[in-house]
């Protein structure tokens, strides 16, 4: 079964501007979706074990790229829950075009953030890091 999807969208600049969560449901679940809200070449930047895990930039192009399933949680089918923290109490997300995905593990050294951008309407990932240990 898949996983209820959720839904909201708001008008922002004349585009019908996808609710951010709608978006990145979307985004893990649907490979073709996916690598069309994927600005390329894309900068990845890692840290390199060969290199004393200096950090190092690489840029992915959409030949090269592989789906990115995201955490197993978006593939929950049932009794899911967001954790969300908003910075007000009006429980309101700010107008702004950019929101970084942040994937932190606990004692376990997982540390990646993907960076979208509105663009046109559409949500974009611009910029991936992967500072896992």
């Amino acid at each position: 079964m898949a996983p209820a999807m959720p839904s909201s969208d708001s008008v922002r600049n004349g585009y019908q501007v996808p609710d951010f969560r709608l978006f990145i449901w979307r985004f893990f679940e649907d490979p073709e979706f996916q690598v069309s809200h994927v600005h390329f070449p894309l900068r990845k930047e890692r840290k390199d074990p060969n290199r004393g895990f200096a950090i190092v930039s690489e840029m992915i192009t959409k030949q090269a790229w592989k789906h990115l399933p995201g955490p197993e949680h978006y593939r929950c089918a049932q009794n899911c829950y967001d954790i969300i923290i908003y910075d007000n109490f009006a429980r309101k997300f700010r107008g702004d075009t950019e929101r970084v995905l942040a994937l932190e593990g606990s004692d376990n050294g997982i540390n990646n953030a993907l960076y979208f951008k509105l663009e046109s309407g559409e949500w974009m990932l611009v910029k991936w890091e992967d500072m896992t240990d």
